[in-house]
């Protein structure tokens, strides 16, 4: 994490930590049948594809950030898993952010296979030849707490101290197709 964040740390002080939040956890699927090498192209891969996600997000949204004094750079919790991450907005008047968030990852990750088509992918939706990857794709909105770690950086839990989990597949997902076919006739 670079630095403090001005918003979050409002919600730490003059809201008890707490407030609602609109999570995205993101899995890459068949991550750990990869060879260790090749497991980390596909992270490189999948880091590309989040901050190509995050920039659409700040591009998106700039007018509300610069009115409401947000740096989304600072002020989204990229929390990393692993095979995957956990994306937390905490902005109260963006209700789609991650919704918007969601369907730019899918098309980053789907662009960055565009032009390197690989038999065993197409046909496994993993291989060791390639950084290609498919994701999975969980959404949550509720009350949350803001904190920071032993680490100083950001973290949540949920009203509970747990974590929430949905899961839904990408690529293959209808939503996905139809969402990005519809969002390119219409100019989005």
């Amino acid at each position: 994490m670079s630095g403090k964040s001005k918003h979050l740390e409002e919600i730490i002080q003059q809201h008890n930590h707490a407030c609602t939040l609109q999570v995205v956890f993101v899995d890459i699927e068949s991550y750990s049948k990869r060879r260790t090498l090749n497991q980390v192209s596909v992270i490189e891969a999948f880091t590309r594809a989040l901050q190509t996600a995050l920039q659409e997000v700040g591009k998106k949204f700039l007018e509300y950030a610069q009115s409401n004094d947000l740096n989304f750079k600072s002020d989204i919790i990229t929390i990393p898993t692993g095979d995957g991450a956990a994306v937390v907005f905490s902005f109260d008047g963006l209700a789609d952010v991650h919704l918007y968030f969601a369907r730019e990852l899918l098309k980053a990750s789907y662009e960055s296979r565009v032009g390197a088509a690989c038999e065993v992918f197409a046909a496994e939706g993993w291989c060791n030849c390639h950084s290609h990857f498919n994701l999975r794709i969980g959404i949550s909105e509720g009350k949350g707490i803001i904190y920071r770690d032993v680490n100083d950086n950001y973290r949540k839990s949920d009203q509970h101290g747990e974590s929430c989990h949905g899961v839904g597949r990408s690529q293959s997902n209808p939503f996905y197709r139809g969402g990005l076919q519809a969002d390119h006739r219409h100019g989005d």
